[in-house]
C-alpha cells in the first residue's frame, strides 16, 4: 500500500521505514532514461536468467531520487517480473511491465509531465483512465486521517503519481541542450543544472558553447558521448581497455577529418548523419573489439 499525504507519498518498507515520494519525481526519473537501452538490458538479462535487480537498477536516472527511495522503486520492479515469471507468461516482452516494454508510453508519460494538451485526448491515455485503483481511508499514528491505494503494478503507482504532479503546482521542462526534463529554479530556465557527460551541467556547457557554430557543437557532443559509450565501468570489465581507447581515437580521428569535409560543403544534415550512423552501440563495439582482437592475434603468433 502506498499512503497520500495530501503533499507526498508515504511508502513505509520492509526496514520498518517510512520513504517519502514528491510529486512528479518518479515519473520524471522514469522518463530520463535511455529506454531502448534499458529495454535490451532487461531483455539481456531475462534471456541469461542474471539478477534482474541489477538491471532494473542501472534503469533508473537517479537524479530526482534518494538511494532508498531507488532501492524501494528497484524491489517494487524486480517483484513484479518476478511475480510475472511465475504466473508463467512465456515472452520476454510479456514479462517486462509496461513502462519498460511500450516507448509509445514511456513518451505519453513524458508529455503528461510537459503539460502537453495532445497528451490528454490521446488513446493511451484513453486507456489510462479507465484503470481502476482500490482506496481505503487510513489513520495514522498521529490521528492524521489520508488516502492508501493499493497498487497491483507499477503502473499503478505511476499513474497516481504524474495525477498528483498535475494537481500540483510542479513544473517540469526540456533542457534545450541535451532534451532530459529537469525541474526549473526559475520559469525561464532553458537549460538544466543536471551533470553531464563532461561533469559540467548543461546550463554551464549553453554558455561555454554559446559562440560555438552548429558544426562544432555537434562534434563536441559527440565525442565525450562516444568515449562514455566504449568507456565505462561495464565495457572495461569485458573488454582490453588499449584496445577500446584505440577505438574512441580511431573515431575521434576520422571524426575531425569529417568535420572538416561537411563543414567546408555546409553539410550539417550529412554531419549530424554521420556521427549518429556511427555512434558505438553495444553490438558495434563487440564486432568491432573481434575485429580489432583477431588482428591483434595475427600480428602477434
Amino acid at each position: 500500500m502506498i499512503l497520500d499525504t495530501g503533499s507526498n507519498f508515504l511508502i513505509h518498507t520492509e526496514k520498518n521505514e517510512n520513504i517519502v515520494f514528491e510529486y512528479g519525481f518518479f515519473t520524471l526519473s522514469v522518463c530520463n532514461i535511455d529506454f531502448d537501452k534499458t529495454n535490451r538490458c532487461l531483455k539481456q538479462y531475462l534471456k541469461q536468467g542474471a539478477n534482474i535487480s541489477n538491471a532494473v537498477a542501472q534503469s533508473f536516472n537517479s537524479i530526482y531520487l534518494s538511494w532508498e527511495q531507488t532501492e524501494v522503486l528497484v524491489n517494487m520492479i524486480s517483484e513484479e517480473i518476478h511475480n510475472n515469471i511465475e504466473d508463467g507468461i512465456a515472452t520476454v516482452d510479456g514479462i517486462i511491465p509496461p513502462l519498460y516494454r511500450f516507448k509509445n508510453y514511456h513518451m505519453h508519460l513524458r508529455k503528461l509531465l510537459l503539460r502537453d494538451s495532445t497528451a490528454f485526448t490521446s488513446d493511451i491515455q484513453r486507456e489510462l483512465d479507465s484503470v481502476v485503483i482500490s482506496q481505503s481511508i487510513v489513520m495514522l499514528d498521529d490521528g492524521l486521517a489520508v488516502s492508501g491505494y493499493y497498487l497491483n503494478t507499477i503502473e499503478d503507482f505511476l499513474l497516481l503519481d504524474i495525477q498528483k504532479y498535475l494537481f500540483s503546482s510542479h513544473i517540469v521542462k526540456e533542457c534545450d541542450y541535451c532534451k532530459r526534463l529537469f525541474i526549473p529554479k526559475r520559469r525561464s530556465d532553458k537549460y538544466c543544472r543536471l551533470p553531464n557527460l563532461e561533469k559540467l551541467t548543461c546550463n554551464e556547457l549553453a554558455h561555454r558553447n554559446r559562440n560555438k557554430t552548429d558544426f562544432e557543437r555537434i562534434r563536441d557532443k559527440a565525442r565525450p558521448e562516444q568515449r562514455a559509450s566504449l568507456i565505462n565501468v561495464s565495457t572495461i570489465k569485458k573488454y582490453d581497455e588499449i584496445i577500446l581507447q584505440d577505438m574512441y581515437q580511431d573515431w575521434s580521428d576520422e571524426c575531425g577529418i569529417q568535420f572538416k569535409k561537411f563543414k567546408t560543403n555546409d553539410d550539417l544534415a550529412g554531419f549530424e548523419k554521420w556521427v549518429i550512423r556511427t555512434k558505438y552501440t553495444s553490438e558495434r563495439i563487440k564486432k568491432e573489439y573481434a575485429k580489432r582482437e583477431k588482428h591483434k592475434n595475427n600480428d602477434n603468433p
